[in-house]
């Protein structure tokens, strides 16, 4: 008989008590003028609730997104915009390192 193919660690469930855990603990960390971002809220609720009750830090990311506590950043400077430091021929401008020293 072939061996099984369920997972060796099944996904936790969590439920609506855990989602208001993680938003009581980011109000926390807020009033404290403490980093409130997902691995904060980790942490604060590791030391709290333990390690096997604790979401991971991308459940609860994806908790703060789906609540909408998460502004999301604006798109970046794409890389096409970069202008290339480059020169057209090998040795054009050898020199650009160059220091001016006034002699008098």
């Amino acid at each position: 008989m072939p061996d099984s193919t369920a997972p060796k660690n099944p996904v936790k469930k969590f439920d609506e008590a855990d989602k208001i855990a993680v938003i009581h603990a980011r109000q926390q960390l807020m009033e404290q003028g403490l980093d409130y971002g997902p691995w904060s809220i980790y942490y604060f609720l590791f030391d709290s609730v333990g390690a096997d009750r604790a979401p991971s830090r991308s459940t609860i990311a994806l908790w703060l997104q789906e609540l909408g506590f998460v502004d999301a950043n604006a798109r970046k400077r794409p890389r096409s915009s970069y202008k290339r430091f480059a020169r057209d021929f090998v040795g054009e401008l050898w020199q650009i390192d160059g220091l001016v020293y006034r002699l008098f």
